[in-house]
């Protein structure tokens, strides 16, 4: 069958017609919509980059605002004590007895008691990952200790005075638990104070606390040697006592020990 100039037209123009179509559900299309999720994408690079701009721009302000709030951390915890040295406090208190003029005859102490807190961070991955956490990967803690100490003293009302102004000089955080006087016939007043003592694990060192920290008291402990040879008395020689005669004794001539043995 012989096809007409016309039917082979229009069926050269329907092939290709058909091969546009083609192209387009197939090649153009695909490449249509990776054109418009690249778009996207790039207007949400560009956003993250303008949202890095920007807070790279406020980082100085934050750096003040972190040394702000470390400052305030520092000064708010500023009277505490690092840590509760039992040695340190006696050393402290008989210091401040003996420049008031308040005698003590005995210093009792309490347990130490510590309570440890630990901020509420939700469930927020991002609030998890930017918080303090230790070796451990567990939260900081924050430990408060406390001891009591009880001070039976005895001196005049004007050195009772002295001690407590002495005591609260010493910018420490302490708390006057109780504190009981009683007049004696001769004048002098005795009674006892309760003082409760609180430290604070701190963030940031503290120069104040070196001091506090150091203890320069080397004292001996123990003997040099527990294991030394004691000579019994059986093991003494006559000679050996001779020679350890103490100072001052004589020994008598062997004729007049002759004399006193003969009846």
């Amino acid at each position: 069958m012989k096809l007409t100039k016309r039917e082979a037209f229009l069926l050269k123009l329907v092939s290709f017609v058909a091969l546009l179509v083609l192209s387009y559900y197939f090649i153009i299309a695909p490449q249509l919509e990776r054109l418009a999720e690249t778009e996207q994408n790039l207007a949400l690079k560009s956003s993250e980059v303008e949202t890095i701009e920007s807070e790279i721009q406020s980082l100085p302000l934050l750096e003040e605002e972190i040394a702000s709030l470390q400052e305030e951390i520092r000064v708010s915890t500023k009277t505490f004590y690092p840590e509760l040295r039992q040695k340190k406090l006696i050393v402290i208190l008989d210091e401040q007895l003996k420049q008031s003029g308040t005698a003590a005859d005995s210093l009792t102490f309490s347990q130490v008691n510590s309570e440890e807190s630990t901020e509420d961070l939700g469930t927020d991955n991002e609030q998890t990952e930017n918080s303090d956490v230790n070796s451990n990967g567990e939260p900081v803690k924050t430990v408060l200790q406390s001891i009591s100490i009880q001070v039976p003293f005895t001196g005049s009302y004007e050195q009772i005075i002295d001690l407590i102004r002495r005591l609260e000089d010493m910018n420490r955080t302490f708390v006057i638990n109780s504190l009981q006087l009683s007049q004696g016939t001769d004048g002098t007043i005795s009674g006892t104070i309760n003082l409760d003592f609180y430290s604070l694990k701190k963030l940031f060192p503290d120069p104040q606390d070196e001091d506090y920290l150091s203890w320069p008291y080397n004292t001996p402990k123990g003997i040099d040697n527990p294991f030394r040879f004691i000579e019994s008395e059986e093991s003494v020689s006559e000679d050996d006592l001779e020679t350890t005669a103490p100072e001052g004794t004589e020994s008598l001539p062997e004729s007049e020990n002759q004399d006193e043995e003969q009846p």
